[in-house]
C-alpha cells in the first residue's frame, strides 16, 4: 500500500490537504510545492523537509553545485526518506522518467516497506484510472497510467515477490483494473484463471484470501469454465483449516448460493475458531429455506456456542430459515 506522508518546504505555503486512494485505504496527503533555496543561489529548486519537523530530514542534496538527480537522493534515502519520494514523484510535477525511475527502483528495494508502497502505487494507478469516470482529484492517475504501464513486466516478477504484502499488491495491480474498467460484469476471465493459479500455488492464507473474495462477481459469469474455476475456489476455501479463509468463503458462499457449498458451510459449524464458525453461520443464512433440513445442527451449534457474537449470529440464522 501506497504511503504518503507530510513535505514541508521552506519559504513557502503548503498546498491544501486533500484525500487520495492508495493501495486500499483513504488517507490526506500534505505535499509542499518545491521552493528556491535563497536568494544566494536561485537556480536551486529543492525540496527541503521541516528542520523543526524532521530534522534528520533537513538535507538539501547538492553536488558540485547540482543538485542530486531525483534517483540518486531515492537510493542513498532511509525508509522514510524512500516513502516521501515516491508520494512526491507521482502527486508533483516530475518528468515521466523520473517517477518511472522511482518506481522501479521502489519496486526492487530491499526495504519490504518501501517495495510494497511502490506496487502499491502502481496499482493504484492503473486502478483508479481505470474507472469509467476518474474520481475528482485523482486525475494524477490518469497522467500517470502509460508510466505504470511501463512497468507490467517488473509488476508480474512482484507477483512472486518473497514477501505477501507485496505479492499481494502486485496481484491487486493485475486483476482489479479490468474489473473497475466495468464494475457491473464479472470479473473477467483472464483475471478469474490468474486469481485461480494464486489460490492454488500461493504459500501464504493472504493472498488465497484475496483471490477467494475477488472471484465472486464470476459467479454470475456466463463462461461455464470461470464460474467452474469460482465454485472450485469456493469450495477448496470451505475445506481450509485456516479461520480468515474459511470466515472469507462463508461470506463467498452468502452471495453465490451454491447448494455444494452448503454441507460444507454446515461441516464448518464445528470449526475451532469462533470467526469461521461466525462466517459460515451467515453463510448458511443466506440459502433460507434450503437450509432447514440442517435445522438441528445449527441448533447443536448454538447449544455448544461460547462466543456470545456467534451465539447471536446463529441465533439469527436459526430465525431466519425457519420463516
Amino acid at each position: 500500500m501506497g504511503v504518503l506522508t507530510g513535505l514541508h518546504t521552506l519559504g513557502t505555503a503548503r498546498r491544501p490537504s486533500r484525500a487520495i486512494y492508495w493501495g486500499h485505504g483513504w488517507t490526506n496527503d500534505l505535499v509542499g510545492s518545491t521552493t528556491t533555496a535563497g536568494a544566494a543561489a536561485p537556480h536551486y529548486n529543492v525540496a527541503v523537509a521541516s528542520l523543526t519537523a524532521f530534522p534528520a530530514l533537513a538535507v538539501v542534496w547538492l553536488v558540485a553545485g547540482q543538485a542530486t538527480p531525483l534517483i540518486e537522493q531515492f537510493r542513498t534515502a532511509d525508509r522514510f526518506g524512500k516513502m516521501r519520494l515516491l508520494s512526491e514523484s507521482v502527486l508533483g510535477k516530475r518528468p515521466d522518467d523520473d517517477v518511472r525511475a522511482i518506481l522501479a527502483a521502489g519496486m526492487k528495494d530491499p526495504d519490504v516497506s518501501v517495495r510494497s508502497s511502490a506496487v502499491g502505487t502502481i496499482g493504484t494507478i492503473l486502478t483508479l484510472s481505470s474507472l469509467p469516470a476518474v474520481p475528482p482529484g485523482q486525475e494524477w492517475t490518469a497522467r500517470l497510467r502509460p508510466v505504470a504501464e511501463s512497468l507490467t513486466a517488473q509488476l508480474n516478477i512482484a507477483v512472486d515477490d518473497p514477501e505477501p504484502r507485496v505479492r499481494l499488491e502486485a496481484i491487486r495491480a493485475v486483476v482489479l483494473p479490468a474489473k473497475y474498467r466495468n464494475p457491473r460484469a464479472p470479473l473477467p476471465k483472464a483475471s478469474v484463471l490468474t486469481l485461480a493459479e494464486r489460490f492454488k500455488t500461493d504459500p501464504g492464507p493472504l493472498i488465497r484470501t484475496f483471490a477467494l473474495q475477488a472471484v465472486t462477481s464470476a459467479y454470475e459469469s456466463e463462461d461455464p469454465e470461470v464460474r467452474r474455476l469460482a465454485v472450485q475456489i469456493l469450495l477448496q476455501g470451505l475445506d481450509e483449516p485456516d479461520p480468515y479463509m474459511v470466515q472469507a468463503a462463508g461470506l463467498a458462499a452468502a452471495q453465490s448460493r451454491f447448494p455444494e457449498a452448503l454441507p460444507l458451510l454446515v461441516r464448518q459449524l464445528k470449526h475451532p475458531s469462533h470467526v469461521a464458525r461466525m462466517g459460515v453461520a451467515q453463510g448458511i443464512a443466506a440459502y433460507r429455506e434450503a437450509a432447514r433440513r440442517y435445522l438441528s445442527e445449527l441448533e447443536a451449534a448454538l447449544a455448544a456456542e461460547t462466543d456470545d457474537i456467534t451465539r447471536k449470529t446463529l441465533q439469527g440464522t436459526i430465525s431466519v430459515i425457519t420463516r
